[in-house]
């Protein structure tokens, strides 16, 4: 007696109903063949989602490179015309983090904040900062510290990116490559890590 396959039970193959997929597929050998073994490698749908999310993460931190090697520190206009401003950096210091303050309950001095008394964002995003501080390491210079940090708060961010993108690949049981729409998305690459804000600063010109 012959058990069929279930259909619905089936993972969706994109190179089956996408065509830009499937054309894109000659790269890499052609679409999926129907007597094709699914599930028998390691190369699973949700790690292949998870690997490109992490690589485009990667790609944006590159990107950054201009500004880390100096445009957030030197010049005015540097880290704009290199499209690579990020906020981090700059409230490493500005906001208290490196003299170990509290974030809302410990008052800037004004001639470390510029006037701003206390951390203006959002309090999950304060204790995301406040965790990232505690992993950064105190000595060296203020420049190496900030650098730090920003490195602390990418590799905090990749982590998150990895995990949405695993919970969307996770969401439809047969449609799991539906995840790449996530992975692949432009802000992956285009501004990890900044705080994704357009408020003026005391500290910066807005990077808007």
């Amino acid at each position: 007696m012959s058990v069929r396959e279930d259909p619905q039970a089936q993972p969706v193959r994109p190179t089956a109903e996408d065509p830009v997929a499937a054309a894109g597929s000659e790269l890499i050998g052609g679409p999926t063949g129907r007597r094709a073994l699914l599930g028998t490698s390691w190369w699973t749908p949700v790690r292949i989602v998870a690997i490109v999310a992490i690589g485009m993460f990667a790609l944006g931190m590159v990107q950054k490179l201009p500004c880390y090697d100096g445009g957030w520190f030197y010049g005015a206009t540097a880290q704009y015309t290199h499209a690579c401003y990020s906020d981090i950096p700059h409230l490493y210091n500005g906001r208290g983090f490196a003299l170990d303050l509290v974030p809302y309950f410990d008052r800037i001095p004004d001639n470390v904040s510029g006037g701003m008394q206390y951390l203006e964002y959002p309090v999950l995003t304060g204790l995301f900062m406040e965790v990232a501080s505690w992993m950064t390491p105190h000595g060296g210079s203020i420049q190496d510290r900030e650098q730090i940090y920003w490195l602390v708060n990418a590799g905090m961010l990749m982590v998150c990116t990895a995990v949405i993108a695993v919970c969307v690949a996770r969401t439809h049981r047969r449609r799991p490559w539906d995840a790449l729409l996530v992975a692949l998305a432009p802000p992956s690459r285009s501004r990890p890590p900044s705080t994704g804000t357009c408020s003026p600063s005391p500290l910066r010109p807005p990077p808007c």
